[in-house]
């Protein structure tokens, strides 16, 4: 047999297989419900690991009981991969989503979530971690929140507590209705979106996504490379520091009875508005300005991003 006779062989099989995957994926979807619950009582510190399934966790009335469900569609192949593991010690809980290693050819359906529930109280620490799924959470009362992804999306909203860590890498973060001391919010090439926190201080970091934050009550600090920043506010009471390279920034206030702004760019521009201001300096890439006494300090520094306030 000739070698290129060998590989017309093998495109053939090849070309088989992935056409009847391709016919036979849609009949072989196998539906995934699986539940364990162990008792609530002592616990107050709660990891949760995955590696693909997403994680959902709500409170609910039920004060006896911690319950994780794995439910979702995935493909007969890997009908048996997912299982939960509690693993309750005094006041810890760790929660193992494991997945067993299983290979083949062609496509294959892995949409799998764990959702938990957990009593309506506040909890020391709630740890989430994932590889590749999403993590989602409502209405939560956690002294202090983890939850790191690699790639996917990170979604908290209605919690209230003193430390809140959202990371992921290729994924969105999204914080809505949040009451903490200390807020960290960092993705690399996702976007963030944070509405209507109350905190000390929040640090927000992206390398290239955009960053958009509404009503931000704290001292902020904002960090980005080439993404954009838009920043709206009733009122500016707050300082707010933000650094970019290459990404411009916006900061929209409807109310600004006092405000000091400190300027630098190497090449970007600047656009403040204000018929009140006065100028203690002024040049094409540097200003330093002031309206009213006492205003919180707008303090913006890039390297060829532009600056717009009004």
């Amino acid at each position: 047999m000739t070698t290129l006779a060998f590989f017309g062989i093998v495109g053939w099989i090849v070309y088989f297989l992935f056409f009847e995957e391709i016919a036979t994926m849609s009949t072989n979807i196998h539906s995934v419900e699986t539940t364990k619950s162990v008792n609530a009582n002592q616990v107050t510190q709660i990891e949760v690991h995955t590696d693909s399934a997403d994680i959902h966790i709500t409170p609910t009335n039920n004060q006896e009981q911690i319950v994780a469900t794995l439910t979702g569609k995935i493909s007969d192949t890997y009908k048996d991969r997912f299982a939960i593991h509690m693993l309750p010690s005094g006041d810890k809980l760790q929660i193992n989503i494991k997945e067993k290693k299983k290979w083949a050819i062609g496509f294959h359906i892995n949409n799998v979530q764990v959702e938990l529930q957990i009593p309506q109280k506040i909890y020391e620490t709630l740890t989430l971690k994932t590889n590749s799924g999403s993590i989602h959470g409502d209405s939560l009362q956690i002294k202090k929140l983890v939850a790191v992804t690699n790639t996917g999306d990170v979604r908290i909203k209605n919690i209230s507590g003193k430390t809140i860590n959202l990371q992921t890498k290729q994924g969105d973060v999204a914080l809505t209705s949040a009451v903490a001391t200390n807020t960290k919010l960092d993705t690399e090439s996702g976007n963030i979106i944070a509405d209507f926190i109350q905190n000390e201080n929040i640090h927000i970091s992206s390398i290239s996504g955009d960053i958009k934050l509404r009503e931000i009550k704290g001292s902020s600090v904002i960090q980005t490379k080439s993404g954009d920043t838009l920043f709206k506010q009733r009122e500016l009471t707050n300082p707010i520091s933000i650094y970019s390279k290459s990404g411009d920034t916006e900061i929209a206030a409807t109310n600004v009875p006092a405000v000091q702004f400190h300027v630098i760019s190497k090449s970007g521009t600047y656009n403040v508005q204000g018929s009140s201001l006065q100028y203690q300096e002024q040049t094409p890439h540097r200003l330093r300005a002031s309206a009213g006494e006492n205003g919180p300090v707008i303090k913006i520094e890039s390297d060829s991003g532009n600056f717009l306030f009004h």
